[in-house]
C-alpha cells in the first residue's frame, strides 16, 4: 500500500512537471528575452535620458549638427557616449532570476534601479530599468519597462558588470578638451600673468607677420620665429585630467573669482574663442610630490597639477603641468637668444 502511494505521488509531481514545462513553456520566455534589452539601431539614437530615484539625472542629446551635447549645455565626451551605445547594441539576457534573487531584486530595483529612456527622433524606442551587479560581478540586473520580471544580463566575451556605463552624473558625461587646434586655426592668442604683468604678452598670427607684444605695457616683443611656429603648435591635442568633485561649490566659487595664475584666451580665424584660467592648487592628501628635491622644502603648491576654469564653468578642473607647462611662457622667451 504503502509502495502504491510513493508510486502515485511521483506520477502525480512528474505529470505536473510536464504540465508547466508544456503550457509554460518557460524557455520560450528566457529565449524571447534573450534580445529585449539590445537596440539593433543605436545610429538612430538621439537622445539617452537616464535619472535615479534621488533626483539625478542627465541627459545626452544629439543636436541639428550632429554634436552630442550634456544637458543641452557641454559637449559630450564621445568615447563614453560610444561605449554607451555600443553597451545598448550589445547587451543581452544571460540567465533569468532565481526565486530567491526575484523575491529580493525587485524591491531593489523599484527603490535604487536607473531608469534609462532611448529616444530616435522625438520617439521613445525603449525604456529599461538598469539595477546592480550579480555576487560575482560579472552580470548586471535589468528590467524592461512594462515587465515584472528582472533579468541578469551581460555582453558576452565582457567579464564585469555594465551599471557604471550608465552614469546619472552629468560631470561624468563632459567632453575634457580644452585646446585642439593647429597652428593655422588660431587668430589671436592673450596669455595674461596678474601678478606678472611684465611676463603677459600676446600673439597675433592674423596675418602672414606674426605679432607679439605687451597689451598693457604698450611695448612690441622681438622674437624668435622658431619659437613662434613651436608655441602655435602647442595648441593641440590638450586635455583636462578631470574634475574635482570633492570641492564644495561655495570654495569653487571663492576660487575662482580670486586671482590666478594664468589667463590663457585663444581666439580662432572662425570667430570662436575658448578660455583656460589657471590657479595654483595647494598641497594635499591627492600630491604626489610633496618637498623640493633640490632644498628639502615642502612645496606650498602641488608642482605637478593646476585647478582651471574652462570658459564660463563652475566646476574645477585639474590640468597636468606636464602637458600644460608648455603653454605658460613668458614674454622674455620669445625673445632671441644670442
Amino acid at each position: 500500500m504503502n509502495r502504491n502511494i510513493k508510486l502515485l505521488l511521483i506520477l502525480t509531481l512528474a505529470a505536473a512537471a510536464v504540465y508547466f514545462i508544456v503550457v509554460n513553456k518557460p524557455w520560450r520566455t528566457f529565449k524571447a528575452a534573450r534580445k529585449d534589452f539590445a537596440l539593433s539601431d543605436t545610429a538612430s539614437i538621439t537622445k539617452i535620458f537616464m535619472a535615479d530615484k534621488r533626483n539625478h539625472k542627465v541627459l545626452l542629446q544629439k543636436n541639428a549638427d550632429g554634436e552630442w551635447k550634456v544637458d543641452n549645455t557641454w559637449p559630450a565626451d564621445m568615447q563614453k557616449v560610444n561605449l554607451l551605445k555600443a553597451t545598448l547594441h550589445d547587451v543581452e539576457v544571460r540567465n533569468p532570476l532565481t526565486e530567491a534573487e526575484y523575491n529580493s531584486m525587485v524591491s531593489l530595483m523599484a527603490a535604487n534601479a536607473i531608469k534609462v529612456e532611448i529616444y530616435a527622433g522625438d520617439k521613445l524606442t525603449k525604456t529599461i530599468y538598469v539595477g546592480g551587479a550579480t555576487a560575482d560581478h560579472t552580470g548586471t540586473y535589468m528590467m524592461i519597462e512594462g515587465s515584472s520580471t528582472p533579468f541578469v544580463t551581460h555582453i558576452p566575451g565582457f567579464v564585469g558588470y555594465l551599471t557604471p556605463r550608465f552614469n546619472i552624473y552629468p560631470i561624468k558625461w563632459k567632453n575634457k578638451a580644452v585646446f585642439t587646434y593647429t597652428a593655422d586655426q588660431i587668430k589671436h592668442i592673450s596669455v595674461h600673468y596678474p601678478l606678472k604683468k611684465n611676463a603677459s604678452f600676446e600673439l597675433d598670427n592674423s596675418t602672414s607677420v606674426v605679432r607679439v607684444y605687451n597689451k598693457e605695457l604698450n611695448i612690441d616683443i622681438p622674437y624668435d620665429t622658431g619659437f613662434v611656429k613651436y608655441y602655435l603648435s602647442s595648441f593641440n591635442n590638450l586635455y583636462f585630467e578631470g574634475y574635482d568633485e570633492d570641492i564644495p561649490t561655495a570654495t569653487a566659487d571663492s576660487l575662482k573669482q580670486s586671482t590666478p595664475y594664468c589667463i590663457i584666451d585663444i581666439t580662432l580665424k572662425t570667430g570662436q574663442n575658448k578660455r583656460m584660467q589657471v590657479h595654483f592648487k595647494p598641497v594635499d592628501r591627492r600630491t604626489k610630490s610633496r618637498f623640493d628635491e633640490t632644498t628639502g622644502k615642502p612645496y606650498d603648491f602641488d608642482p605637478d597639477k593646476y585647478f582651471a576654469f574652462i570658459d564660463n564653468e563652475k566646476d574645477v578642473a585639474f590640468v597636468q603641468h606636464y602637458n600644460f607647462g608648455r603653454l605658460f611662457k613668458h614674454a622674455g622667451d620669445f625673445i632671441p637668444r644670442k
